[in-house]
């Protein structure tokens, strides 16, 4: 009897969300970035969201692959003679099947926040020959994610290689150059050997078959090139060449800005090199990026996103700091991001969640949260253990507080507390407080633990502060507090 009610006990803490009380927020667990069978995953949404649901995940947010289409045209007719690669996606699937079976899974786990999510490869380009060793494809591994999009207009237009008439930039009047020499061909086929008149004055004469063949040929070169020009339209960039190779995710970025969704650059340490059907397909670490473009939101720290672009001093704290020198208008945010496809979705959850510190549990309140930074990262096997009680920094009169993702202003001393505990065991854990890319405290500590450490401020000074807690099997980033 008693060992039931233990359990019962722990299903009921892991089931209710559990409360951030300063701020009258709640902690949501959540899991980002899963594929399902519409396309390339193995369980359906529903079924996703059934596993999640017995995990005590509160949150979840699929990002099945929008588009997974290759293509490659040999010159001059790209348009017709062609190869094509294309697998399920949410394209092949349809963008209103999707989000309907969205929200009808959404109905019957009334309990879970479930919101719409895409994966895409807005751009890649090829180099080389076919039928030759060189022959490759370049970033189609260089993925961004896209949450928060309910229209299936805001799918249909969005600007990624593959899909046409979003990248429609203007009429080309150049590309109706093959109707000149359809006029040709027609001009060869009247052109006759001689010519005279008869009483009536009608013409008349041999036609020569030397133009006559010439014609007809330019004729049917022109048809060629007519149907594959059509529609007569430049476009912003293709799969052959580029002006920039970022020129293509600022748009995606500035696309689901303007469509009021959220983006985040998926796995931008990661690096993929295979050879499939004698193409070579290559996709270099991208870190570099994160700093070259804007209006995202941010980027997954886990699982290929930290050791460049996460640890202290990396290419994150950049990024912040060039937000507090008012070289950015805006900071960007860490998330977790699972990257599942096949396997154990349930000893997935288990290694990696994003805590969500939302005003309500709902749709609105999640994408609020997560649009304004109010989320920490967990990730390894004693994740689920450990319980992030407390991280705030106020004055030193406790009047200014602030949480997670936003900001406060005050002079004089700043003090830092946290409060964490595992909650099945005791175990030696490191505290890092992390400002402006350098740690500044680095405090060894055992299970439950209370920290206040006191930071004298300089005159005028904008910074930040950011968590990461280290114990085994548990690494946890937070995303930072700024002090205006």
């Amino acid at each position: 009897m008693r060992k039931c009610q233990i359990l019962t006990l722990i299903l009921f803490l892991i089931l209710i969300p559990r409360a951030w009380p300063q701020n009258n927020l709640i902690q949501l667990k959540s899991i980002i970035q899963i594929s399902s069978n519409v396309s390339e995953g193995q369980y359906t949404l529903e079924e996703i969201v059934s596993i999640a649901y017995e995990k005590g995940v509160s949150v979840v947010i699929p990002t099945d692959r929008y588009r997974m289409r290759w293509e490659y045209g040999l010159w001059p007719l790209r348009k017709l003679i062609k190869k094509r690669v294309e697998h399920k996606s949410i394209s092949t699937y349809g963008i209103k099947s999707y989000l309907n079976e969205i929200a009808k899974v959404q109905s019957k786990f009334p309990n879970t926040v479930l919101i719409a999510g895409l994966e895409a490869a807005p751009y890649y380009y090829w180099r080389g020959f076919p039928f030759r060793d060189s022959f490759s494809i370049h970033d189609w591994h260089k993925h961004i994610l896209a949450i928060g999009l309910d229209r299936p207009e805001d799918y249909k237009n969005l600007p990624v290689i593959g899909n046409p008439p979003a990248l429609a930039k203007d009429f080309s009047t150049i590309k109706l150059w093959p109707f000149l020499l359809f006029l040709i061909g027609i001009l060869c086929l009247s052109k006759r050997k001689y010519n005279y008149q008869d009483q009536k004055g009608v013409k008349l004469g041999q036609y020569s078959p030397e133009f006559r063949r010439t014609g007809y040929f330019l004729i049917f070169i022109s048809l060629l090139f007519i149907i594959n020009n059509w529609p007569f339209l430049n476009y912003r960039f293709d799969q052959y060449g580029f002006k920039s190779k970022l020129e293509p995710f600022q748009d995606f970025f500035d696309y689901v800005k303007e469509k009021e969704g959220l983006s985040f650059w998926a796995h931008p340490e990661a690096e993929y090199f295979f050879t499939a059907h004698k193409v070579h397909s290559k996709t270099e670490k991208h870190h570099y990026d994160l700093l070259k473009t804007h209006n995202y939101n941010g980027f997954a720290i886990f699982y290929e996103g930290y050791e460049i672009i996460g640890k202290p001093g990396g290419i994150w704290d950049k990024i912040l700091l060039d937000y507090c020198q008012g070289k950015r208008l805006a900071p960007i945010w860490a998330i977790g991001a699972l990257a599942f496809e096949s396997g154990d979705l349930s000893k997935s959850i288990d290694d990696l969640q994003t805590i969500i510190l939302a005003k309500e549990k709902t749709k609105t309140g999640v994408l609020e949260a997560i649009e304004k930074g109010r989320m920490y990262v967990a990730r390894g096997s004693k994740s689920l253990d450990f319980k992030l009680s407390e991280f705030y920094l106020c004055d030193e009169f406790n009047k200014n507080k602030a949480f997670v993702g936003s900001s406060t202003s005050f002079k004089g001393k700043s003090i830092i507390h946290i409060k964490g505990e595992f909650l099945k065991s005791e175990q030696p854990l490191e505290v890092r407080i992390i400002k402006e890319g350098k740690v500044l405290v680095n405090s060894k500590v055992q299970s439950p633990f209370v920290i206040d450490y006191i930071d004298n401020l300089s005159q005028d000074e904008k910074t930040y502060y950011r968590l990461e807690i280290i114990s085994k099997d548990l690494h946890l980033v937070t995303n930072p507090i700024f002090l205006n």
